[in-house]
């Protein structure tokens, strides 16, 4: 099986050295060239390789390269990189990847939904349209160029791809109509 790797650009691609102990304590088993120790809380270290670690319905993988990979109950994995962005895969094929407070989900129908640090809201439809979500206004672009816009105080803009703009008050009422 492959070892994951994570799509950072700090994390290096060559192996590194682990410690190995000169001595086999009585909790370690050899297998050939293989080494694995047995650790009190349910760890097992196999030096060439990476450690596994189990508890609390958890179980954790720390490869050789800075990159640590989990299983919770729920079938969902988690991939944590040395530079604190992780990465979550769910049964349903939904990632989700954090990274420097920014949030990205891709669904497995292709929408994708992106969150950045100040609260903005970024969705990419399967179709082609596109939602843009502030503490100003939500926006949503349709691939033939129309624009719809929802401010926060409630007001509408609606601007066609022919270069139409009609402006719509908080009660619905079309205040401008410019063809």
């Amino acid at each position: 099986m492959d070892e994951p790797t994570c799509s950072s650009p700090s994390v290096s691609e060559e192996p590194q050295d682990l410690p190995v102990e000169p001595e086999l304590p009585p909790n370690v088993s050899q297998h050939e060239d293989t080494k694995m120790k047995q650790e009190e809380e349910g760890e097992i270290q196999h030096p060439k390789d990476k450690t596994h670690s189990a508890g609390a319905g958890r179980a954790r993988t720390a490869h050789r390269r800075p990159l640590e990979v989990g299983r919770v109950p729920e079938k969902q994995t988690e991939k944590v990189c040395p530079d604190g962005s992780k990465e979550i895969v769910f049964p349903d094929g939904t990632v989700q990847r954090l990274n420097d407070g920014r949030e990205e989900t891709v669904f497995p129908d292709g929408t994708i939904v992106s969150v950045e640090r100040n609260g903005d809201k970024t969705i990419v439809l399967s179709n082609g349209q596109r939602e843009v979500h502030t503490a100003q206004f939500k926006r949503r672009e349709y691939p033939d160029g129309t624009t719809k816009t929802v401010y926060h105080d409630g007001h509408q803009e609606t601007k066609d791809a022919s270069g139409r703009v009609r402006v719509r008050d908080e009660a619905g009422n079309i205040i401008l109509d410019r063809k």
